[in-house]
């Protein structure tokens, strides 16, 4: 066939789809839950058996390894009550991971409740005791997944909270990261003891099925000491919000430190004492004069209000802000100051006057998105106003040198109005010790704007010296006393202050979500209020934060030398291009050569592992789409189709490399460097048009046109092209794809080998054909971000993706009257259910796929006589 007998088809194709017929391509698909059948969809092949069958999870060379093979992760959370099937539960649910190419389980959240959610019981007295019952179904199918070659990631504190009847105040608010004790566990040492004591009981247990204690067990391959556990990185303002008896074991901790490294408060208060003192205090900027205009300070785009000057002082200008609407959070409205040059470690005051027409909440940052990543820089609190005008003074250290700083009231949870005056950020005088406090006694206090800032500069090293030395002291417990023997690591590299982990743990793990589900403020996962950004994340390559990060954007974060793993990853529910995160994780993972992907979650309630519907912010259960897809790009990323880029690049902690150049080099952090290393000045800025193309072309990402956004793959063992495709033509490798509409016009083809060998000389092929799935009845909300809690019910329905392709083989006969492939359109679990007609002329084997087929995947099998 040649490229105008292609063409003149692939048009004739498409004009023979109408509208109608993209409305009936939605059909009913399940992946059964409790499948494990051998079919041309399992991918269990991929996986050693069992898993941990002699050694060791290991480190070479900055890699995982068991013994001499290199070891990848391409994993799922578990949460909650799925940690604990039933025994008659983990004889299906294993086989069932293993045969979607799963080869570890994360398991996550097993810490917060009593069963059947969680491992504890709550006795008579309020103290809380493993269940014995939770106990025995953890093993068995711990027991059951490394039988079938499946890993575990085991995390240690998650959730738990320490209650009154245990013996520890219960704080009632502040921010989410201070639950959990997350905070105090840094310094307190009641509770890192009671962490220590739980982690005995969970890894010096016998697992009777196994017949090893967990912690000698060698199918366990990962150990999480902590999650999303801040400490210096958010300082010290939650203090304020603390039960006193936390408050007073943050003070004993701190004057520890103060003699440890001072030894007398003689030294203490010659070391603090300041060389010079200013006399006035230099302003970062100019209060503005508000009686004209904004001045230097701007509202978000397309944000309604209406402002005016306020009546203040008469030498003083003042705004007075009318919200015409309320935000689900406080960021969808601000107030911004930009372009703001401050100074690492050297301290500021920002003050300003503020009332409201009713009390009102709002937050205050000092933060940048230098970089592409958002993060605060010094200060990020939240405030009260009343209707009494009131003077509100922040005396914080920036966190970096940064001339793209700038200062934000976030307001948009409120339409209260809302009155501000003398916004002033000043670099602040030096202080003095307060009178009455001394290191003899240990009460010296936590500085504030009253201290030498020698002070708070000894306070900031006392909070990282406190958070290494925890992370030192649990690793140690866990290697030395309980003898642990896999890698460990800590928090996610972002919750730790730079440099923290380059010298406590085994390996880096990050965090990121393209469009977490957001809730109005203190309703977090609300199940009926909450919105999902249901956007691509083809169409953003550079977009970044909260909640939606483009993975590009995290490539930085590794460090060289040191395994990386992204344990938590996920486009939240609903949504119609929900798949397109997992092949992002699947490419983007292989060329940047990372070691581990965690997807967030599979399932996380028990009981429901065998669902026909999904009903979840981040399920994969019962979710056939992002099952296929996820089935399929396992072969991108374990067995490793799609190569790793062959250069490195590498950034420091203060100047990560921009993620831009992701697809061009392997990018990370050279814990030792200084100074970025530039290896391409060429590339250093951002590409004009959105178009990446890795150096040998096996990964292009074009969304130089918006409404036409995609990636394709092409390598030897699997070709495709996935995002905006509808109504195009794509030819990739030795496959051709002419496509029809879809609906939304979103989907995925990738074609993959299932005996290793090329495309073009296999004997057997899978082609996955996906777009998105919904419920049955699902009811959407008018801009399709929230189906409330009308979820739906089952069967799921998928959307077919029409399409002709044409594959090149390898060794075909010219004009062959007999076809040498026989494809078939599968169901839910593989299995054949019809022939799909197809045509073999001049070295080319043609079909075509969609209705009337009712499947998103084909087997291709070459005739047993040809072969």
């Amino acid at each position: 066939m040649n490229h105008f007998q292609l063409i003149t088809m692939t048009a004739a194709f498409i004009l023979c789809l109408t509208i109608d017929q993209v409305n009936a391509q939605s059909v009913p698909f399940v992946i059964p839950g409790d499948d494990a059948t051998e079919s041309a969809t399992d991918f269990s092949n991929l996986l050693s058996k069992p898993a941990g069958d002699s050694e060791f999870v290991s480190i070479q060379d900055g890699q995982f390894f068991v013994g001499n093979r290199r070891l990848r992760f391409w994993g799922m959370n578990l949460c909650f009550g799925a940690n604990f099937p039933t025994h008659e539960e983990a004889d299906k649910i294993a086989p069932h991971l293993a045969k979607l190419g799963c080869n570890a389980v994360r398991f996550h959240h097993m810490d917060m409740l009593d069963a059947p959610a969680g491992i504890w019981q709550t006795n008579e007295d309020g103290s809380r005791t493993f269940s014995p019952e939770q106990v025995d179904r953890l093993d068995y199918f711990l027991a059951k997944l490394h039988e079938n070659g499946i890993y575990a990631n085991i995390n240690l504190h998650v959730s738990r909270t320490l209650t009154e009847a245990e013996g520890f105040p219960e704080k009632t608010e502040g921010p989410w990261w201070s639950t959990s004790n997350k905070w105090v566990m840094y310094y307190d040492p009641d509770v890192q003891a009671t962490l220590k004591q739980y982690c005995r009981e969970l890894l010096e247990h016998e697992n009777p099925y196994r017949k090893l204690k967990r912690c000698d067990d060698p199918g366990i391959a990962l150990v999480e000491m902590l999650n999303e556990n801040y400490f210096s990185v958010q300082g010290n303002s939650l203090l304020k919000l603390l039960p006193d008896r936390y408050v007073r074991s943050y003070q004993k901790k701190w004057n520890q430190w103060l003699v440890a490294k001072y030894k007398t408060h003689e030294k203490l208060k010659s070391a603090w004492q300041p060389a010079s003192r200013k006399s006035d205090s230099e302003p970062v900027f100019k209060p503005a004069d508000w009686n004209e205009n904004l001045g230097d300070w701007s509202f978000n785009k397309n944000t309604p209000h209406e402002y005016r000057p306020a009546e203040f002082d008469s030498s003083v200008s003042a705004l007075r802000l009318e919200p015409k609407e309320k935000f689900e959070q406080h960021h969808l409205r601000q107030l911004s100051n930009y372009n703001l040059a401050i100074t690492k470690d050297e301290a500021c005051e920002l003050s300003f006057w503020i009332r409201s027409d009713e009390e009102r909440e709002y937050t205050i940052e000092v933060s940048s998105v230098k970089g592409g990543s958002w993060r605060s820089i010094g200060l990020f609190e939240a405030g009260r106003s009343t209707r009494k005008w009131t003077e509100v003074r922040h005396w914080f250290v920036p966190t970096e040198t940064n001339n793209e700083a700038y200062v934000a009231f976030s307001l948009g949870t409120s339409d209260i109005p809302l009155e501000l005056a003398n916004v002033r950020l000043i670099r602040a005088a030096d202080g003095e010790i307060p009178a009455g406090q001394r290191l003899d006694d240990g009460t010296i206090g936590v500085p504030d704007a009253s201290f030498p800032i020698a002070a708070v500069m000894a306070h900031k090293h006392f909070m990282i010296d406190t958070e290494r030395a925890w992370v030192t002291e649990l690793r140690d417990f866990l290697r030395n006393e309980i003898g642990v023997k896999v890698p460990i690591t800590a928090s996610q590299e972002n919750y730790h202050a730079p440099g923290v982990l380059a010298d406590t743990v085994d390996y880096i793990d990050l965090h990121t979500y393209w469009h977490h589900p957001t809730f109005p403020a203190g309703k977090e996962f609300n199940p009926t209020e909450y919105r999902t950004g249901n956007v691509p994340i083809e169409i953003q390559p550079l977009k970044t934060g909260w909640p939606a990060h483009n993975l590009i954007n995290r490539a930085g974060w590794r460090y060289h030398g040191m395994p990386f793993t992204l344990s938590e990853w996920n486009h939240a529910e609903p949504g119609d291009f929900n798949t397109g995160a997992i092949m992002m994780a699947a490419a983007l993972g292989a060329i940047q050569d990372w070691d581990g992907i965690f997807f967030f979650d599979y399932e996380s309630e028990h009981g429901r592992w065998f669902s026909e519907h999904y009903d979840g912010f981040f399920d994969f259960n019962s979710q056939p789409a992002k099952l296929a897809v996820f089935s399929v790009a396992s072969n991108i990323f374990l067995r490793g189709d799609l190569s790793a880029l062959p250069t490195k690049m590498s950034g420091t902690f203060d100047d990560r490399i921009a993620g831009h150049l992701a697809f061009l080099h392997q990018l990370g952090i050279d814990i030792k460097a200084d100074e970025p290393d530039l290896v391409d000045t060429q590339s250093a800025d951002p590409p004009s048009e959105l178009l990446f193309k890795t150096p040998d072309g096996s990964l292009i990402w074009d969304a130089t046109e918006e409404s036409k956004s995609h990636l394709m793959l092409n390598t030897p063992r699997s070709s495709g092209v996935w995002g905006l495709i509808a109504n195009q033509r794509f030819e990739v490798g030795p496959i051709e794809v002419a496509i029809g509409p879809i609906e939304r016009d979103y989907g995925t083809i990738v074609l993959t080998a299932l005996d290793d060998q090329p495309v073009s000389d296999s004997s057997r092929m899978l082609l996955l054909a996906s777009s998105g799935a919904e419920n049955t009845a699902m009811k959407w909300n008018a801009d399709r971000t929230s189906v409330s809690d009308q979820w739906g019910t089952g069967p799921t329905q998928v959307n077919l993706v029409p399409a002709e392709i044409s594959l090149t083989l390898g060794n075909a006969v010219g004009n062959s009257v007999e076809n040498e492939f026989t494809i078939y359109a599968l169901d839910g679990t593989g299995a054949r259910v019809s022939e799909v007609d197809s045509e073999q002329l001049d070295g080319k084997l043609t079909f075509k796929i969609g209705s009337p087929h009712k499947t998103i995947w084909y087997e291709l099998t070459k005739n047993p006589a040809l072969r």
